[in-house]
């Protein structure tokens, strides 16, 4: 049982390692692609760098966990009878390590309501998408969102921390309600924020459609419904990723803390359901970057730049130049 156990974490851990290293050359690959493309130097892409800046760090964070795991396994601290400045750092550094790599992970949720806000203006508000995304706003929105999780995220790692140095050798900290108010705050807000962003947008493009339509404009029209189609697509899949690859995780990790789980027996399943968390952070660069055809062509412009002698892309600085 015990064999059998090991090698399916074995294999959790090398399938990481995997996922995690494609993931974080795909993401990557979108900064250099919207680093390198000026036609893509706008509000809408650098929201989308900003997402692709905080999935690629979750995914190199993740990479490195099952050397943690593999730490805390062998060198469990329930098992120490002794108090040492060793033992203090060691558990020291595995909880930092999982404060922030779950940060990383918080980042990338506020980064996907960012970019969902940014189009929702640009959608729904379309006169005010100037005045909103100013380049002081745009700042104070970035900063805002990679301070925020390591403040929400600092109360639990602190208690944790000063938990152990007071009831050394060991107890388990019971700090399930500083997790459900991170979750709260960092996961479930956002969450409904862009489901109802989402909602919005999938309302206001139904409603030009049906106004275009009796007006008697059908181009337009097949335009705003082709969007309205492209919104719905991209709706269900961000319903998916959280669904089935963030709350499993948080919920596990609020099971564990509460003390009704135990982590050594069910070490297995938490680098499972942690795995989907990571995936969020994999497929992001397929969802939110080349999905669209302008960064697609982008990427294939930098790959293979011999193609743009014989087909120019539409956005080249060369045509800019002449209109």
């Amino acid at each position: 049982m015990a064999t059998g156990q090991s090698d399916l974490n074995t294999a959790i851990s090398v399938l990481r390692v995997l996922l995690c290293t494609f993931g974080f050359t795909g993401n990557a690959l979108v900064c250099i692609t919207i680093g390198n493309t000026k036609s893509l130097h706008n509000v809408t892409n650098l929201m989308i760098l900003n997402l692709a800046v905080a999935d690629a760090l979750a995914c190199f964070c993740a990479i490195h966990q099952p050397w943690i795991i593999d730490l805390y396994t062998l060198y469990p601290p329930q098992n120490a009878t002794e108090c040492s400045p060793e033992l203090f750092f060691q558990h020291d550094s595995i909880f930092v390590y999982y404060y922030v790599k779950n940060c990383f992970y918080t980042h990338s949720v506020l980064g996907l309501m960012l970019a969902t806000v940014e189009r929702f203006v640009g959608i729904v508000r379309p006169l005010h998408h100037r005045s909103f995304f100013s380049r002081r706003k745009i700042v104070l929105l970035l900063v805002a969102m990679w301070v925020v999780p390591f403040v929400v995220e600092l109360p639990q790692i602190l208690f944790v921390i000063i938990h152990f140095r007071k009831s050394c050798p060991y107890t388990e900290p019971e700090s399930g309600l500083l997790l459900c108010a991170s979750s709260v705050l960092l996961l479930a807000i956002p969450a409904g924020a862009i489901f109802l962003m989402y909602a919005r947008i999938l309302c206001n493009l139904k409603r030009g459609t049906r106004t275009l339509v009796a007006q008697g404009i059908p181009q337009p029209a097949q335009q705003l419904l082709h969007a309205y189609k492209k919104v719905s697509g991209t709706l269900s899949d961000i319903t998916a990723a959280f669904f089935l690859f963030i709350f499993p995780c948080r919920i596990w990790r609020i099971v564990l803390s509460t003390g009704t789980g135990d982590i050594n027996d069910s070490i297995v399943l938490l680098s499972a359901v942690e795995l989907l968390t990571m995936l969020n952070s994999v497929i992001n660069p397929v969802v939110y970057g080349f999905k669209y055809d302008q960064l697609r062509q982008a990427f294939k412009a930098i790959v293979c730049p011999c193609d743009n002698n014989k087909k120019p892309l539409p956005w080249t600085m060369r045509k800019l130049v002449r209109m």
